[in-house]
């Protein structure tokens, strides 16, 4: 499985301004203040590790409430990308922990499967 550099809970905070700036939304309101350190459970702010099961990639996702979808910064040569929660792979990571499932079908009606690997 081809792996990507761990991001820190320091590094969170950058990732928030850099976002901010990005999509051009307060950085409050992309992550509220008690969601900027390690989270037990995906929520609004949450920087997310998921692995594709079936093509066995990694990729970091930054969970929204407010902006599109589909946008990405490199962050240290780490490409992360927004998902807001109104969309299915935003609705299906909501509140799930480090090794749980999501599985929801795409567009083209093929099944998507991720693993969570890590939340910061």
């Amino acid at each position: 499985m081809e792996q990507t550099k761990g991001l820190t809970s320091d590094q969170k905070l950058l990732v928030i301004e850099t976002f901010s700036e990005k999509l051009g939304v307060n950085k409050e309101v992309l992550a509220p203040k008690n969601n900027e350190g390690k989270s037990e459970e995906i929520n609004t702010g949450s920087l997310v590790q998921i692995e594709d099961e079936l093509i066995s990639t990694q990729e970091w996702v930054f969970m929204i409430a407010f902006g599109r979808s589909g946008e990405a910064i490199d962050f240290t040569g780490i490409k992360i990308t927004s998902v807001n929660i109104q969309t299915p792979l935003g609705k299906n990571l909501l509140g799930k922990r480090v090794g749980d499932l999501v599985e929801f079908e795409v567009v083209s009606g093929y099944p998507q499967r991720f693993c969570v690997s890590e939340i910061i």
